[in-house]
C-alpha cells in the first residue's frame, strides 16, 4: 500500500476440548481486488495484473503454496476485499492449546494513571487501546490535536485529569511536537508525562524531542513489555518533573529480565567479545571470555557455568572440537551437559545442523539480534532469573506495522549491504549505551588494521584456506559493530577463499581495505 496501514491480528474463533481454532488476518488498505481476481487468486501463477507492465510482481505461485499448506493443517484461506478499498488476506487453524502461563499481577501505580492517546491512525489507536485495556490503565483516545486540546481541558475541570499523554509525531494539520508544546505551555496541563512515538525517527531527534519537555521517545512498532516498562518509568516521575534522561525503548529494555548466572563467551575476535560482553552486561551478567575452544575446555575444567556462547570458527580449536569435548564423558569440564549455544555469522541450514551434530543445543546469528539473545536466556537460564517486577506478561492479540503520514521507509538488503556504517544496528544491539558503543568501535578500530594485515599476508603466500577463514573473522566483526559495506566485501573474498579463486581475492582486496578507510572515517565522524 503507497499509503495507510498493513495490520496483522489475530484471534480465537472457537475451541473445542484441547483444541482451539484460531483466525488470522492480514489487512492493507492498497488497490483492493475484484471478484473475478478473487477467484483466480490462488491458482498456480495466476495474477490480477498479467501485464508486462504491471507495478506490481511476483508470479502468484506464493498464495498456491499457501492454500496447500493451510489444507494440510487442517484450515482454510481466503480474502476479502473491494478495488480500491483495500484487502483481507484471512486463514484459519486449528491448534492444540496449552497450559496459559500465569500473568503477572498488574501494577496498582500504573492503574491509578489517567492516559490520553493522541493518533490519527485507527489501527495505531486500537492497538493501544487493546494494550491499555489488557493492562486495566484508564485511558482515552484522541484522532487529532486539536480534538486531544479539547480533552484535555474537558477533563482536567473533572476530577480524573490526565497524567501521561501518548502522542504520535506525524499527525496532519498539528504534528506531536506543536501538541507537545501547547500542552507544556498550559498551566492547566503543564504537569503531563509527554511520551512522543515516531516511525519515522531520524540520528538526532531525541535531543531535539527532550528540549520540547517530552520525558519518553519511543520508535514504532514497539514491544508490548517495552511500552509497558516505559509507562511504569513515567509513572514513577514525579508530578511536575521532567526524568534526568529521556526515557527511550533502549531504557525500557534496561528494565527486562536480569541473570544471576556464569556465562562463558567464547570467540577469537576482540571485537565480537566486546559486543557480546556488553550485550549480557545488559541482562545483568557479567561474561568470561575465552579466545578458543582450548582456552574454553580450560575454564570449563576449573570452574562452574551455566551457559557457553560458542563460536564456530577459531585458531587452534573450533567450535564445534570443543563442543564434543565439553560432551565427552571422560574430559575434565565439570558439566558434559551444559548448555552450548552456538554463535556464527554462517546462518545456513547447513552450519546449523553441523553445530547440533557436534553436540550444541541452539544457535544464534551473528550480529546477534538483542531481543533473540534475550529469548535465549528466557529459555536456557530460566532457573537463574531475577524477578525485577518490571515486566507485564499480559498480552493481547494484536500487532501491527504503521506507516503515519507515508510509508516507512524498507531498507532492501542491497542498500544494507551497501551502507557504509549503520549506527542504529549497533545502537539497538548495545540498547543506546553511548559509553559502550564507543568501547566497542575503538577496540574495532584498533584490531581490525591488523587483521587486514593478516589477510593481505595469506592471500600474498596464495594461502586460501587461511584467506577464507581470516576474511570470514573480518565479516563477522565488521558486521557486529555495523560496518555493513565492509562486511560485504569481507563475504565476497571469504566465498573466494573457499572456492579456490585466487584471482577474485586479489582484485577485491583493495575494495576491503577502501571500505574499512570509510568505514572509520564515519565512525570517527560519528564519535
Amino acid at each position: 500500500t503507497s499509503k495507510g496501514t498493513v495490520s496483522i491480528r489475530y484471534q480465537q474463533v472457537s475451541s473445542e476440548q484441547d483444541k482451539m481454532l484460531l483466525l488470522f488476518e492480514v489487512k492493507d488498505s492498497g488497490i483492493g481486488l475484484s471478484t473475478e481476481h478473487q477467484q483466480k487468486l490462488f491458482q498456480k501463477f495466476s495474477q490480477a495484473d498479467n501485464s508486462t507492465t504491471r507495478k506490481y510482481g511476483g508470479t502468484g505461485l506464493g498464495l498456491a503454496i499457501s492454500k496447500q499448506l493451510i489444507e494440510l493443517m487442517r484450515g482454510e484461506i481466503g480474502v476479502l476485499s473491494e478495488p480500491g478499498e483495500g484487502s483481507n488476506f484471512w486463514f484459519t487453524l486449528p491448534l492444540e492449546a496449552i497450559e496459559d502461563k500465569t500473568p503477572l499481577p498488574l501494577n496498582q501505580q500504573l492503574q491509578q494513571q489517567h492516559i490520553l492517546v493522541v493518533d490519527d491512525n485507527d489501527t495505531n489507536r486500537q492497538i493501544l487501546d487493546e494494550f491499555l485495556t489488557a493492562w486495566k490503565i484508564p485511558h482515552q483516545l484522541s484522532s487529532s490535536g486539536q480534538e486531544a486540546l479539547q480533552m484535555l481541558s474537558d477533563f482536567s475541570e473533572k476530577s480524573s485529569p490526565f497524567t501521561l499523554a501518548l502522542i504520535d509525531m506525524q499527525m496532519p494539520e498539528m504534528d506531536g511536537i506543536t501538541l507537545g508544546d501547547t500542552i507544556r505551555t498550559n498551566k492547566n496541563t503543564a504537569h503531563i508525562q509527554l511520551a512522543l512515538f515516531t516511525s519515522q525517527g531520524q540520528r538526532g531527534d531525541a535531543k531535539n524531542v527532550q528540549s520540547h519537555g517530552f520525558s519518553a521517545y519511543l520508535s514504532k512498532p514497539i514491544l508490548q513489555s517495552e511500552l509497558y516498562n516505559a509507562l511504569l518509568l513515567l509513572a514513577g516521575v514525579k508530578t511536575g518533573e521532567r526524568p534526568d534522561n529521556l526515557i527511550t525503548r533502549f531504557t525500557a529494555r534496561e528494565q527486562q529480565s536480569h541473570f544471576q548466572a556464569n556465562v562463558l563467551v567464547v570467540d577469537d575476535n576482540i571485537t565480537n567479545q566486546a559486543v557480546a560482553r556488553g550485550m549480557l552486561a545488559k541482562f545483568g551478567i557479567d561474561a568470561k571470555l575465552a579466545n578458543n575452544g582450548q582456552e574454553a575446555l580450560e575454564q570449563l575444567s576449573q570452574n562452574q557455568f551455566d551457559l557457553v556462547f560458542m563460536d564456530c570458527q577459531m585458531p587452534e580449536m573450533d567450535g564445534y572440537t570443543a563442543t564434543k569435548e565439553i560432551r565427552n564423558p571422560n574430559s575434565a569440564v565439570l558439566n558434559h551437559a551444559i548448555p552450548v549455544i552456538a554463535m556464527t555469522a554462517n546462518a545456513m541450514q547447513g552450519d546449523k545442523e553441523k553445530c547440533f551434530a557436534s553436540g550444541m543445543d541452539d544457535f544464534i546469528p551473528k550480529p546477534v539480534d538483542i531481543l533473540k539473545l534475550h529469548d535465549l536466556l528466557e529459555k536456557w537460564l530460566k532457573d537463574h532469573s531475577v524477578d525485577n517486577n518490571q515486566i507485564s506478561t499480559q498480552a493481547t492479540n494484536t500487532d501491527s506495522k504503521e506507516q503515519s503520514g507515508g510509508v516507512d521507509e524498507i531498507i532492501s538488503e542491497q542498500d544494507k549491504e551497501n551502507e557504509i556504517f549503520d549506527y542504529a544496528g549497533i545502537s539497538e544491539r548495545l540498547m543506546d549505551d553511548k559509553e559502550l558503543i564507543e568501547t566497542v568501535i575503538q577496540a574495532f578500530l584498533g584490531d581490525i588494521p591488523g587483521q587486514i594485515q593478516q589477510l593481505d599476508s595469506h592471500i600474498q603466500n596464495q594461502d586460501l584456506d587461511q584467506a577464507a577463514s581470516q576474511a570470514h573473522k573480518i565479516k563477522g566483526a565488521a558486521a557486529n559493530v555495523g560496518g555493513m559495506a565492509l562486511s560485504a566485501q569481507a563475504a565476497i573474498l571469504e566465498q573466494a577463499g573457499k572456492s579456490s579463486d585466487f584471482a577474485t581475492l586479489s582484485q577485491n582486496f583493495a575494495t576491503l581495505e577502501q571500505k574499512f578507510i570509510e568505514l572509520k572515517s564515519e565512525m570517527e565522524k560519528t564519535l
